[in-house]
């Protein structure tokens, strides 16, 4: 069990994740549609008084709640090199900025694989395992394939909607001179493209329900919670096909869903890195699609589909839901992460 000695807590800021889990009292917390079970945490590492007997430090609070305290930060950093031992930093989220502290060891869910540095691990989302608690079923190959997606694509203000365009046309125009990703636009901006290209695609079919609201959070869902989850789940039974775009972060809630349900994700990639991508071969029970060749969505669909014998299509939603289960369930991706830390970076 990996040993780690917690750095003072900035008062009035609440745990990290990873350190709420392994420390609540209540069997399951999270989020709306993120609940988790801590069971599994509370043996996940063992929390050691003296940091001699650590093997890390742990930075108790996640680095978005505590970048406005570079002081604090600093302390913690400075404290690492003291005590020579890394500092683990969770940063769960939609931000891809870097966390510049010389010891840290950084757990993110959100960057880009051509900026991703070797002090980054990427991490999974907490997710809920759609299997445990919905029946599902292996599909048979059709003659179309069928794309299924729920979610928000129309904003529900005009305001809104301006600020976004406002914020799309100036990411484009810092693309053109080269001073911004071409990835790094919104994604809705992304999702809607997608949408509209699909919606015109004479070789696949569409099961889509299309919102005007954020449905993961209970402070913007439009809809009764129960229902919104029932919906989503029926349409990934009912598709062959998952969409996946990224939200705001360069990540997906519903990428590590899809693969929880047995489905195959129809992955549009922008610059995405994915855990453990050196060990999974995440191409093999999926369709990647470049955010640049969104244009040729229907060709690629296509082409994928004719070329898939009923076997193989069986065979990659079998993959799916045993890559989840065996490296993508969260308290199975941080037992193994935890398992070669160690080795990795003392």
């Amino acid at each position: 069990m990996l040993k780690v000695f917690v750095y003072k807590r900035f008062p009035g800021r609440s745990d990290c994740r990873l350190l709420h889990l392994a420390l609540s009292p209540e069997p399951v917390v999270g989020k709306l549609f993120q609940t988790v079970d801590t069971t599994p945490f509370k043996a996940l590492f063992q929390i050691v008084s003296a940091v001699e007997d650590a093997e890390f430090v742990l930075l108790p609070h996640d680095y978005f709640f505590i970048k406005d305290q570079p002081t604090y930060l600093a302390e913690a950093d400075a404290f690492a090199v003291s005590v020579n031992k890394r500092l683990l930093v969770s940063f769960y989220g939609d931000s891809t900025e870097k966390v510049p502290l010389q010891q840290a060891i950084v757990l993110r869910t959100s960057s880009y694989r051509s900026e991703l540095e070797t002090n980054e691990i990427i991490v999974p989302a907490f997710v809920e395992d759609l299997q445990q608690s919905s029946p599902t079923y292996i599909r048979e190959k059709g003659v179309v394939p069928s794309v299924g997606f729920v979610g928000m694509v129309t904003l529900p203000q005009v305001r809104t909607e301006l600020k976004f365009q406002l914020r799309t046309l100036m990411h484009r125009l810092l693309i053109l001179v080269r001073l911004r990703n071409s990835a790094a636009i919104q994604g809705l901006f992304f999702r809607r493209l997608v949408i509209m290209k699909l919606l015109q695609c004479k070789v696949c079919k569409t099961n889509f329900i299309l919102r005007n609201s954020f449905s993961a959070d209970l402070s913007t869902i439009s809809t009764d919670p129960e229902k919104a989850r029932k919906d989503f789940i029926q349409v990934l039974l009912d598709s062959d096909l998952a969409l996946v775009v990224r939200g705001d972060g360069n990540f997906s809630l519903r990428f590590f869903e899809t693969l929880s349900m047995g489905r195959i994700p129809l992955f549009i990639d922008t610059d995405t890195p994915l855990p453990l991508e050196s060990e999974i071969d995440y191409d093999s029970f999926m369709v990647r699609v470049s955010h640049k060749d969104i244009d040729r969505l229907p060709e690629i669909i296509d082409a994928w589909w004719q070329s898939l014998t009923p076997e193989a299509f069986t065979a990659m939603q079998q993959k799916a839901r045993t890559v989840f289960v065996e490296y993508l369930r969260s308290e199975v991706f941080y037992q193994r992460l935890f398992a070669t830390l160690p080795s990795r970076y003392t």
